[in-house]
């Protein structure tokens, strides 16, 4: 994952865009991080989870920085603070 992808996540999470859970199931099927189509809230928290213990988000920011004003980016950009957003996501089926 790149910094942008943070940054995006916490954009759409913030502004209440809700995923598309088939589409994302097909991703993480893909992927090899999801076994089955079905998707459900807890699963998606779990690979969530597991993602941002291990990145290194010092990385992340000196990614984006070339772009995003990292002024603007929150001094709790750290695991916990998207393990808290990932809480937020809003599902839709279509």
């Amino acid at each position: 994952m790149k910094g942008r992808d943070f940054y995006d996540f916490e954009w759409y999470i913030e502004n209440g865009v809700s995923i598309n859970r088939k589409y994302l199931a097909n991703n993480l099927m893909r992927e090899g991080l999801l076994e089955e189509p079905k998707l459900t809230r807890e699963k998606l928290l779990e690979i969530l989870r597991n993602r941002f213990e291990t990145v290194d988000l010092e990385s992340a920011l000196a990614d984006i920085s070339s772009y995003v004003d990292t002024e603007q980016i929150p001094d709790n950009w750290d695991p916990e603070h998207f393990i808290e957003l990932s809480q937020k996501i809003q599902f839709s089926d279509c």
